[in-house]
């Protein structure tokens, strides 16, 4: 960061912040054309749309692997491994 950028207060954002937005850039694109799909009413729109979005889900697992090597993301847990975490945590502290 220059002087003049640390004067002006400039923030220089990281390569995990750059990642995350990214990432969620990523998941926005593919919401929105996965709607623009369902609700297209020709085919050639239809197939337009279904391209744009596999390409836009592939841009997102490049992006979501970089971050996951970096320890950056981790993916949510399922329902059933947040219930057994629970229920785990519940008989440490009923023991």
């Amino acid at each position: 960061m220059s002087i003049l950028d640390t004067a002006a207060g400039v923030k220089t954002l990281s390569d995990r912040e750059i990642a995350m937005g990214l990432l969620e850039d990523a998941k926005v694109c593919a919401t929105m054309l996965c709607a623009a799909t369902m609700e297209a009413y020709t085919p050639a729109v239809r197939s337009l749309f279904e391209n744009q979005l596999a390409k836009q889900l592939q841009e997102h697992k490049v992006v979501f692997d970089y971050m996951h090597k970096h320890g950056w993301y981790e993916p949510k847990k399922s329902p059933m491994d947040m219930a057994m975490e629970d229920l785990r945590l519940a008989k440490k502290v009923c023991d």
